[in-house]
């Protein structure tokens, strides 16, 4: 472990590593003796013959053993006297603090977590897999235990409960740690809650409690005050790459990058200055296929559970993406198949159809949705549930389709929900209030895994995050809360050969490999290279915060915007894919969304998509007497309105006839070229 140590220091991270099993000449920085009834030596480690535990010492505290509160009084950083009374009340009920012994269950569970914890985010591959646990909380932290035991009356005699809990059969044993500056009620929950401000103990060498992320350091309700004071604010552009006239500016089809918007969190802006000192943590491992295979560059663009724009043939329509596979030809080439549900009002759904490329699918937020065809749809707030679905089909909007019209209401009311998926583990973290880890999250129209990039809104307008824990707080009878923490970086740009570019093992592969693409494109053409420069490890945000999920340029730009992409590279200019896309919200004009948490995806999918649809998660083709035809796609250019920038608007076509076949007329594509503008404007 000498070597972990050094590879530890060289990341400047104020901690140390030993080893059980190793003898060394110096004492820990705080010794054992600081804990009350302290065991032996022996007694402060799992008992398990068969593991080498690996102790980590905390070289740097901010702990405090007496503060002075509100009224200017000094007290003692712990429960109170009256909390620490063990004395039974009038009616036999126990209710007191007590503190945790060295060695007692409750303390080897938190140290033990933490450590496990603290090596997951800041270790190597090989310290990782080692069984990790911390020597000792940081100087003046000490672990109380809050017992409550109620007696019950079973045959005329007291009993106590039989719930089980890890330290002992109560009503009511949690464990809580004091010590933080703030005093006594600025106590941590849980291993997870104390875990964000030990590493800022750790790295952070300014010792500025306002680079600290910890949900005391930096209270949630602070986060709402910040926003609610920043509200109201200028609404980002929707970014016009072929979207509807009324969603086009004179602005050339570039975003509004000048006001950014508003962060939830401090760190954003007060780990700017300190970031060089910082070591974001480890990518999360791979728990199933689907994320192992989100993972890899240049497998598959789209996902399961995903909105997308497909080409129907002569025109685009909407839908999700209900399955996805792969198969290899008789020259080993591997064609990927995408099964698309399109979308469609409550009374009718289209059959499955399969896509036989990526040429034909967009990403939702690759353009702008087009305007309604029903006349009386327009300028209104109807959404996809409240429409009248039965007087639309009698035209009493108009003599628009309502299956457009739905797919499009359904495209958007499905960019304001969000659903939690794969859950990794919960916590209580107060009376009344749990905490959830998880692994994934649908965003409006996109499916993003921890361990991967999103854009965010804030900074540069080509900032992203690397998200690392996906955490939502459920409190009893409110609205749950959502919090993404991760490493934000920003994209710098340098002379090549000037400086040796930073090798960064805590970036995903996909977005390595893109950098990569980009600089051999850059650095022969113009001499310059790019890397991903570390802004704020360890922030925490909201959902507002994110534009979209993150596509690598080298992959998504050849479809999006084919012939400037190619011009571009030419001259040596990479542009972040980014730039020509949307955010979630644009579609409804809102700066801040209202948020909808559902339960699946089916749920947040609706009415739009038949009631036995299934997502279906992997990679494995369907049996052949399951897959649905696949679509006869027409020769049509890829989005020429995107190519030259421009976005003028498409002449109004008339719907007087709607019969059989007079939608796939008023969608029809063919024939159009680079020479015509305003593909794009229509997608219907």
């Amino acid at each position: 472990m000498a070597e972990a140590y050094d590879l530890l220091a060289n990341a400047s991270p104020d901690i140390a590593l030993t080893t059980s099993a190793e003898s060394s000449d110096s004492e820990p920085p705080y010794p054992a003796s600081e804990y009350s009834d302290s065991p032996s030596e022996d007694d402060t480690m799992p008992k398990d013959d068969n593991l080498d535990w690996y102790k980590l010492y905390p070289h740097r505290s901010d702990g405090k053993r007496e503060t002075t509160n509100a009224k200017g009084q000094k007290e003692q950083n712990q429960p109170t006297p009256q909390q620490l009374d063990s004395s039974p009340n009038d009616k036999g009920v126990v209710d007191y603090y007590r503190p945790v012994a060295r060695g007692d269950p409750k303390d080897l569970d938190w140290r033990r977590k933490l450590g496990g914890m603290v090596m997951r985010e800041l270790g190597t591959e090989e310290e990782k897999k080692a069984n990790n646990i911390l020597d000792f909380f940081p100087e003046n932290y000490r672990l109380y235990e809050h017992v409550k035991n109620t007696p019950t009356e079973e045959e005329g005699q007291k009993v106590k409960s039989t719930k089980n809990h890890a330290g002992g059969g109560n009503d009511r044993q949690d464990a809580y740690l004091y010590g933080h500056p703030q005093g006594r009620k600025k106590r941590y929950r849980s291993p997870l809650e104390f875990l964000p401000h030990l590493i800022w103990l750790c790295l952070d060498n300014t010792g500025d409690p306002n680079d600290c992320s910890c949900k005391i350091c930096y209270p949630e309700d602070e986060e709402k005050a910040l926003l609610a004071k920043q509200h109201p604010m200028k609404q980002e552009n929707a970014v016009e790459k072929g979207g509807t006239p009324s969603t086009v500016t004179a602005t050339g089809g570039k975003p509004d990058m000048g006001t950014p918007r508003p962060s939830s969190s401090s760190a954003l802006q007060s780990y700017v200055g300190t970031a060089q000192t910082m070591v974001p943590p480890n990518l999360p491992l791979s728990r199933t296929v689907d994320q192992d295979v989100d993972a890899q560059w240049d497998v598959f663009l789209f996902r399961p559970g995903e909105v997308v724009w497909y080409n129907r043939g002569p025109a685009w329509g909407l839908g999700v993406v209900a399955q996805r596979y792969n198969r290899r030809g008789t020259q080993q080439q591997v064609t990927r198949y995408y099964i698309v549900q399109p979308f469609s009002h409550p009374f009718y759904h289209l059959d499955l159809v399969t896509i036989d490329t990526e040429q034909n699918l967009r990403p939702w937020l690759a353009w702008s949705a087009p305007d309604f065809m029903n006349e009386g749809l327009k300028n209104s707030k109807v959404t996809f549930d409240t429409a009248d679905w039965q007087g639309i089909l009698e035209k009493k909007y108009g003599m628009g389709d309502a299956q457009v019209d739905g797919s499009i209401l359904a495209a958007k009311a499905i960019d304001d929900t969000y659903t939690c998926f794969d859950l990794l583990g919960t916590s209580a973290i107060q009376s009344g209030a749990k905490e959830f880890h998880w692994a994934g999250l649908f965003l409006g129209a996109e499916k993003i895994w921890i361990g991967e990039a999103v854009r965010l809104r804030h900074g540069s307008g080509t900032d992203i995050m690397v998200v690392n824990d996906i955490v939502e707080n459920a409190h009893t009878g409110t609205q749950p809360t959502l919090r993404i923490v991760g490493s934000i970086y920003g994209m710098a740009t340098i002379v090549h050969g000037t400086q040796a570019l930073p090798v960064n093992s805590h970036l995903p592969v996909r977005v390595q490999r893109d950098m990569h693409f980009r600089n051999s494109i850059t650095v022969p053409a113009n001499g310059t290279s790019s890397y991903w420069k570390l802004q704020t490890p360890f922030a925490r945000i909201t959902i507002n915060d994110i534009k979209g999920r993150w596509y690598e340029t080298s992959l998504i730009s050849p479809i999006l915007v084919q012939a400037s992409f190619a011009e571009s590279v030419r001259r040596g200019q990479v542009k972040e894919a980014g730039v020509f896309m949307n955010s979630r919200g644009d579609c409804n004009g809102e700066a801040l969304h209202p948020d909808l948490r559902k339960s699946n995806r089916k749920a947040a999918l609706g009415r739009a998509v038949p009631p036995a649809l299934k997502i279906v998660d992997g990679i494995e083709p369907p049996p052949p007497s399951q897959l649905p035809p696949s679509q006869q796609h027409a020769t049509l250019p890829l989005d020429p309105a995107l190519e030259d920038g421009r976005q003028q608007q498409a002449p109004q076509t008339e719907m007087a006839d709607v019969a059989h076949g007079a939608l796939d007329e008023f969608m029809n594509l063919e024939g159009m070229d680079t020479d015509m503008p305003g593909f794009g404007q229509r997608f219907y």
